[in-house]
């Protein structure tokens, strides 16, 4: 059993570090900004970085939260274009990468209108609503 004094100590270092947290995210709101509203402010284009640990390398992908458009460094440390086999319309677009000890997820969704679309073999396919 832990005394009344631990007790007080654990929950004055919890709070503590709740009030800085909430300092931090008030006095600098661009670096807990939402990929969206950071891209108001900055442009349109927003970059995500991957650990692929299968390779031990990462991937970088690139988004315009405009028009949806998506590209990876490829070969040459030159941007490529990901394939979209039909146009998508504007919007406010978002993209979710999540790495496994395998594989890599991608997910490109219209925030807005909940469109999404499944990256694989660097063409996007539209997943079917239900």
């Amino acid at each position: 059993m832990y005394s009344m004094n631990v007790l007080n100590r654990r929950m004055i270092a919890a709070i503590s570090i709740a009030i800085i947290t909430l300092c931090a995210w008030t006095s600098f709101p661009h670096t807990f900004a939402h990929s969206a509203n950071f891209a108001q402010e900055r442009g349109p284009f927003v970059v995500r970085v991957v650990r692929l640990p299968a390779n031990n390398t990462f991937g970088v992908l690139r988004l315009n939260t405009k028009t949806g458009e998506t590209w990876f460094i490829g070969d040459g440390e030159k941007w490529q274009k990901h394939i979209d086999a039909n146009p998508i319309p504007e919007g406010e677009y978002d993209l979710l990468v999540v790495a496994s000890d395998n594989s890599v997820v991608t997910v490109r969704i219209d925030c807005a209108k909940g469109t999404t679309w499944h990256l694989r073999d660097k063409a996007w396919s539209k997943v079917e609503e239900p």
